[in-house]
């Protein structure tokens, strides 16, 4: 599995010798600041944040120093910066932002259960899916400042899974599970969470998915 790249009319390799541990180790890719940012394993530094200027792939931070693997995933640009969740020493779950110059870590879960699931931007801020031990899965926010818990869906230490973050007109959809309606569509509108509809009703999950925008 290497790095290559489609010009419009022919197929070029850009570098070789990653690693592939898994069909998915090399990935997320992501659009910032005029390069290319994804994850990769050259075989020494481990799972670690790489970037592709246009002419040549360089590694951003070791932030798993040594073989270890911090595993960013969910890059996501929000604001000026680049966001994503990786594993930092024993901490599994930790939310990073990369401003150009360097990595630095906005919130740490320590939770071995769950990474942060990266949203969106929505309203100015940053939102994601994150289990701090307490509530379990849910939706969380950063500001810029501290990262917050927005609602607990699936109340206690249940999880609703919050996922695929789409900002709709004044809203942003996602999916969530609670017993109650199973997995289906959320909707929050700057204050508070509610169901948007239940596709499937009752306890069972319509398993929505592949949450677009359209017009």
């Amino acid at each position: 599995q290497e790095l290559w790249k489609f010009d419009g009319e022919q197929v070029e390799l850009v570098e070789a010798g990653f690693v592939a541990k898994s069909e998915t180790s090399l990935g997320g890719f992501t659009e910032f600041q005029g390069s290319l940012y994804f994850r990769g394993d050259n075989g020494v530094s481990g799972e670690e944040l790489y970037r592709f200027d246009g002419d040549s792939v360089s590694l951003v931070a070791d932030l798993q120093t040594g073989a270890g693997s911090s595993s960013p995933v969910g890059l996501t640009v929000h604001e000026d910066a680049l966001y994503f969740s990786a594993q930092i020493g024993d901490s599994f779950s930790n939310l990073m932002r990369y401003d150009g110059s360097k990595v630095t870590q906005v919130a740490g879960f320590d939770n071995p259960r769950f990474s942060v699931v990266m949203g969106s931007s929505f309203a100015g801020d940053l939102y994601f899916g994150a289990d701090d031990g307490i509530h379990g899965m849910e939706l969380w926010k950063y500001d810029g400042e501290r990262a917050a818990l927005v609602s607990d869906i699936s109340p206690g230490n249940s999880a609703s899974f919050p996922r695929d973050f789409t900002p709709v007109g004044d809203k942003l959809a996602f999916r969530a599970t609670t017993p109650e309606v199973g997995q289906e569509i959320f909707q929050f509108d700057g204050e508070s969470v509610s169901l948007l509809v239940d596709t499937n009703p009752g306890p069972r999950s319509s398993d929505s998915g592949y949450l677009t925008e359209h017009e």
